[in-house]
This record gives C-alpha cells, structure tokens and sequence, in this order.
C-alpha cells in the first residue's frame, strides 16, 4: 500500500522487491450505535485500471473499535483482523466506473460487537488478494479524494437495526 497515494493496487506486482499487497481504508465516526445489528455492508470503488487475469480480493475488519491511522510503520498489515472475512472475485474492471464489494456485514458486525464501540467509532477495512498467474494480475482502485468533491473516493455503506433481537 502506497500511504497517500490515492490508488490501491489490489494483489501483486511483478518484479523483485513487489508482492501480495495489503491494503486499508480508514473510515471515521460511522454514527452506527452500540448494539447494532448489520444487515449489510459493502464498499464502493471506482477502478482505475486493470490487468487481465483472476484474482481473489480478501477483505476483513480490524479489530479495534478505534483505528489508528495508517502509517509506514503501522500499516494494514499489521492490524488484527477479524475472524470474519469475505472474499470477492472481482471481473475485469471497466476504468471510471465504480464496483461493489460483496455484503461484508459478518466482519462488521465482528467489529461492532466489541467492547469500547460507540456511535463515534471507525471502521477499518483491511484487503488482499491472490492469483493463480503470475503475469501481475491487479485491480486498482480509487481511494482518495483526488477529484472535486471526494467524487472517487472509496465509499462504506453500512444498513444496521437496532432493538431487541427477534428469536424464532
């Protein structure tokens, strides 16, 4: 992961000194309150680019009610994820348009369901990926706000309840 770069190549690259690359997204003070249940939840990219080729995108939670911001030395990858995951084989990427992720509700709720969660906590999304070639298949995203008005920004969207939990 390139820290402020506004592009995440998702999977690998070729060469010496690249590989499988671990990517985050921050996103701050949902509004989602303690005890709430998720009924859905994904993100939203706009792709950049993308190389031909299958890969297999692995996305978890961190678990951590508050995350940090990313840094070089604190980075995605040495964040506790969370037991849930989800994985996603995403197609080959038209550029400009924006994909969605599958429902990633179980690790959310892993994250909300923590102690120390609040309507003001964060999320942090952690992802990586895989390939059976190794040709340097990739998906790149958008990430940051680089474009007027966060226009290609990654994007979580998160559905939740609240109220006593109906048992049948």
């Amino acid at each position: 992961m390139a820290l402020g770069s506004g592009t995440m190549e998702a999977v690998d690259e070729p060469g010496p000194g690249f590989g499988n690359r671990v990517n985050g997204l921050v996103f701050r003070s949902l509004g989602i309150p303690t005890g709430a249940r998720i009924t859905e939840s994904f993100v939203e990219f706009q792709s950049q680019s993308s190389r031909e080729g299958p890969v297999t995108l692995s996305f978890f939670g961190e678990r951590a009610p508050a995350p940090a911001t990313f840094s070089a030395a604190n980075g995605p990858n040495n964040r506790t994820r969370t037991a849930a995951s989800v994985d996603w084989r995403p197609p080959l990427l038209t550029p400009s348009e924006f994909h969605r992720t599958p429902d990633l509700s179980t690790a959310v709720q892993e994250v909300v369901d923590m102690a120390g969660w609040t309507a003001a906590s964060g999320l942090s999304v952690i992802f990586d990926g895989t390939t059976a070639n190794a040709d340097g298949e990739r998906r790149d995203f958008s990430t940051a706000d680089t474009a007027p008005a966060g226009t290609r920004s990654a994007r979580l969207t998160v559905t939740y309840a609240t109220g006593p939990r109906r048992r049948h």
